[in-house]
């Protein structure tokens, strides 16, 4: 659930000597997601008993979704559906996960993709982690950098 309250928004223009002054109102929002979902996962595999060896996971999220907001006041109704992988080397500390989600709201459509690399090291209290991610179609996002847990 969400609940804003925006006020109006001064804004001054200047071009060439000439200034203009004026507000924009900005109206105060509300609204709600409700969804359902279930998520069938430890769909995992390893390679043998070893524990030092791979090991590889999916899962799959089927989901239904009501929005409304106070910027449309009807409710839109969908479904979703989300697949993830994820495979892990301990040997290594190589992990690579791999996700997709779609969701389709009354004739809209959202999709966000991400994959992730991560290396492991000093016992697992650190790690280089690269991110690439498009959460949505006209959005992506590179992020890499280094995780230390104290």
């Amino acid at each position: 659930l969400a609940y804003a309250l925006a006020g109006d928004a001064d804004v001054t223009a200047t071009q060439l000597g000439l200034s203009s002054t004026g507000s924009i109102d900005i109206p105060n929002y509300n609204g709600g997601r409700f969804f359902a979902e279930v998520e069938i996962a430890g769909l995992g595999s390893q390679q043998n008993d070893d524990p030092r060896s791979v090991f590889a996971q999916m899962s799959l999220t089927p989901r239904v979704i009501c929005e409304m907001s106070s910027y449309d006041s009807s409710l839109g109704c969908g479904l979703g559906l989300s697949f993830s992988r994820e495979v892990f080397n301990p040997m290594t500390g190589l992990s690579y996960s791999f996700e997709i989600d779609y969701e389709n709201i009354d004739e809209t459509d959202r999709v966000s993709i991400d994959f992730h690399r991560e290396r492991r090291f000093a016992n697992e209290r650190g790690a280089i982690v690269t991110r690439l991610s498009m959460p949505s179609t006209d959005a992506f996002k590179i992020e890499h950098g280094l995780r230390l847990d104290f």
